[in-house]
């Protein structure tokens, strides 16, 4: 058996490539960065696959920050401590996965917009060129933890709109002790301001989140795309679930800047599955 991996900093979504189907499983996200081996052994035992976990023999995981070796390791040792009989566990990056699922074999600017941010250029067999991503704290522009961050801050500021100052102090722990133990002494700071970017779609309409999501789409766009010399020459592909529930907001930023070609998917483990079941 076969089974295709592709992990964000939230979830991770496997497939699973039996004899005669295809079973889909979901579980947390595997982040090196805040997940450990024992973690990840843990979190696999709580999940379907643990009824399949003998009879699989390759395994393709693509993660968030799985970017060198060290990280990897953690990945790799995770799965090999739980699938005791893979003769093949494949650890990349989930940019990888972004530019295969979204363009295969073809040339294109692969983007993630999930909880965090990334992008590179996609020659249609290797990343080519790639922008440093700073992460949650530093970079991750238009991420779910970057609206989630501003959210955060601006409650805090009390500069948010009543009714959705109103709305986070109903539905959050908003104490400002309790935020400041989420992000500064707790592990997955990051899936905590993520959550908050929930609101970005409970109040869509309003013109606060329209303001804020053009702000959060434009930066990623100065700082993701438009420094690739060639950017106008290629498609500009996005994967993620803030590209995914935002693409018409999304769309509009990526024609303010000439492009037409765009290609919006929430996740890329459907083309993964295609390129690992040739």
């Amino acid at each position: 058996m076969k089974l295709i991996a592709e992990s964000g900093s939230t979830k991770t979504i496997w497939k699973l490539k039996t004899d005669d189907k295809v079973e889909t499983f979901e579980t947390i996200g595997f982040n090196p960065l805040f997940i450990s081996i024992s973690e990840i052994k843990e979190e696999l035992g709580k999940s379907e696959i643990v009824f399949y976990k003998d009879k699989i023999k390759e395994i393709y995981f693509y993660g968030a920050s799985c970017s060198s070796d060290s990280r990897k390791k953690v990945i790799h040792d995770g799965l090999s401590f739980f699938f005791i009989n893979a003769e093949i566990i494949y650890v990349d990056h989930d940019l990888n996965a972004a530019c295969i699922g979204l363009f295969g074999n073809q040339k294109g600017i692969a983007c993630i917009l999930g909880t965090g941010s990334n992008s590179c250029i996609w020659d249609g067999g290797k990343v080519v060129e790639n922008i440093e991503a700073l992460g949650y704290i530093l970079g991750d522009e238009a991420g779910g933890a970057w609206f989630g961050k501003k959210i955060v801050s601006m409650y805090l500021y009390k500069r948010l709109p009543a009714h959705i100052a109103a709305y986070v102090a109903e539905h959050y722990h908003s104490d400002k002790n309790d935020i400041y133990n989420a992000v500064y002494a707790q592990k997955f700071p990051n899936r905590y301001l993520a959550s908050y970017a929930k609101i970005l779609s409970v109040f869509r309409e309003d013109a606060f989140v329209q303001d804020l999501l053009d702000a959060g789409f434009e930066e990623f766009i100065q700082y993701h795309i438009l420094p690739y010399a060639s950017n106008a020459s290629y498609t500009w592909g996005f994967v993620g679930s803030i590209a995914y529930y935002f693409q018409e907001e999304l769309t509009r930023a990526c024609h303010k800047h000439g492009a037409r070609n765009i290609i919006i998917q929430k996740s890329p483990v459907d083309g993964l599955f295609a390129w690992h079941s040739k």
